[in-house]
């Protein structure tokens, strides 16, 4: 039941699961990362917090666990921490692509553009045809300002997605900032609006 509330994100219903499985269905770690996914869905970061570490002592090991706990970590900003929590997802399964992700917006997100285009780098050498790590690393190298490797990675996003309303957003502003290869920022506002 909890995976299909998660399913429809209906939340609230996945919630009101928590009373009763508490007391009924302690045991089962699927649940409970569940109910704390609930949580994390209404900001309710403190309670999701609670679910994901009853999930966790029930199985240690399981990355998604981790990774969940280092996100919600994330949106409380306590990055550092969260980082940690990506870590020992990473320990567990090294290749484990949405940990690298969330790492690398950890980092990015202190400003530590190093890193984080370090941890996107190792996200691209897992799955080369992951539109978001391009889009995260375009994003990451305007930053640090070099535009044309953010350009580079936009232009990798809509080759695999034309439609990518968040990239042509971002490139086309980014371009037009820079007074630079106008004619692609309105091809970009010009797709961007279509699909409006």
């Amino acid at each position: 039941l909890s995976y299909v509330y998660t399913l429809t994100s209906d939340y609230d219903k996945l919630i009101a699961l928590s009373d009763r499985a508490d007391m009924y269905f302690n045991k089962n770690d699927v649940l409970m990362h569940n109910i704390g996914y609930g949580f994390l869905q209404k900001n309710l970061y403190n309670k999701a917090l609670e679910y994901y570490g009853k999930s966790l002592k029930l199985d240690p090991d399981d990355k998604g666990t981790l990774n969940s706990i280092g996100y919600t970590h994330y949106m409380l900003e306590e990055y550092n921490t969260a980082i940690e929590y990506y870590d020992k997802a990473l320990k567990i399964d090294p290749r484990y692509e949405r940990g690298l992700l969330n790492k690398g917006l950890a980092y990015h997100t202190m400003d530590n553009f190093s890193e984080a285009i370090n941890t996107y780098e190792k996200a691209l050498q897992i799955n080369k045809n992951n539109y978001y790590t391009y889009s995260y690393l375009g994003d990451t190298y305007y930053q640090m300002e070099e535009p044309e490797k953010a350009f580079k990675a936009y232009e990798n996003v809509l080759r695999m997605n034309p439609d990518n309303d968040y990239v042509l957003n971002n490139y086309s502003y980014y371009l037009s900032l820079r007074r630079e290869h106008l004619e692609k920022a309105l091809e970009a506002l010009d797709t961007l609006s279509r699909d409006n």
